[in-house]
């Protein structure tokens, strides 16, 4: 008889981290996010407290798990967003989740995250961490909502619509919030050595962290240079922009963009990152 395993979300997240493609794809924010000092833990904790009060805790409802996914030995199905994120569409065809993972027991220090599955045969795809870099740039909050998650916030600032280029339709997408107090190298160079790929673009119209200043941050890494400078194309056929590959990391440009790039140039994001994905 097969023996089930049981599974904490811990497990889970780096059982993936360690077993599956890892992608990081990373912002570098100086000073403040886009203009915006953010207290997104005090806005949380608020909220969780509220919560708490009113007793309102049916939305993270416990799901049934079949086969050898978590079960009652762990946490992760307390995560699971039973009736999903407030306002979303009606059609929606895959799970999500948000809590916290332990990253450090003694120290009682753990991440919050938002976990949402592929869109199709989530088991067969890559994860993807998505971490936004500088004081205040939540993850979730920029990341999530204005640039690659699955919704797009409605100007009525109530209900969310489908995003046409969402990351999660060729991965499946974590967005944690590590809030950096300037530059996401220090990230990298803990990564690198691990040997997990990581994906560091930039718009080449970008003037809050241009192209020219990541290049000389990359420089101070010492990498090896394995592919040099060379054009990838768009699903146009027209030059979406430039990319170099490091031993480590690889480093690309979008035509057209600016800081948020999935936000000005969304198809070419898209097709970067499944360029990456397919090891193009």
């Amino acid at each position: 008889m097969e023996k089930k395993m049981k599974w904490k979300k811990e497990d889970v997240f780096f059982f993936h981290v360690n077993q599956l493609l890892f992608l990081v794809v990373v912002f570098m924010v100086v000073g403040s996010c886009h203009g915006y000092r953010l207290n997104q833990a005090g806005k949380l904790q608020a909220l969780l407290k509220v919560k708490k009060q009113n007793g309102t805790r049916e939305e993270w409802a416990t799901p049934t798990w079949v086969g050898d996914g978590p079960s009652e030995g762990g946490a992760m199905e307390l995560d699971l967003i039973t009736n999903g994120l407030p306002g979303q569409p009606s059609s929606v065809n895959f799970k999500q989740y948000a809590g916290y993972i332990t990253v450090d027991e003694f120290n009682q220090r753990r991440l919050f995250y938002y976990f949402a599955e592929s869109v199709q045969d989530p088991s067969t795809k890559p994860l993807l961490l998505w971490l936004n870099g500088g004081p205040g740039c939540s993850s979730l909050g920029f990341g999530a909502m204005l640039e690659i998650g699955p919704f797009g916030v409605k100007p009525d600032g109530k209900t969310l619509y489908h995003r046409l280029n969402s990351w999660n339709k060729g991965s499946q997408v974590i967005s944690s919030w590590v809030d950096n107090p300037t530059t996401m190298f220090p990230v990298y160079k803990r990564l690198i050595p691990n040997g997990l790929r990581i994906l560091l673009y930039s718009g080449d119209m970008d003037a809050v962290v241009p192209v020219t200043s990541t290049r000389y941050s990359i420089d101070a890494l010492n990498l090896k240079v394995k592919e040099p400078w060379k054009p990838w194309i768009d699903n146009n056929g027209e030059v979406g922009g430039y990319r170099v590959v490091y031993d480590g990391l690889t480093l690309a440009t979008i035509r057209g963009a600016g800081h948020e790039v999935p936000k000005y140039q969304s198809g070419r994001a898209f097709t970067l990152l499944n360029y990456f994905l397919n090891s193009k």
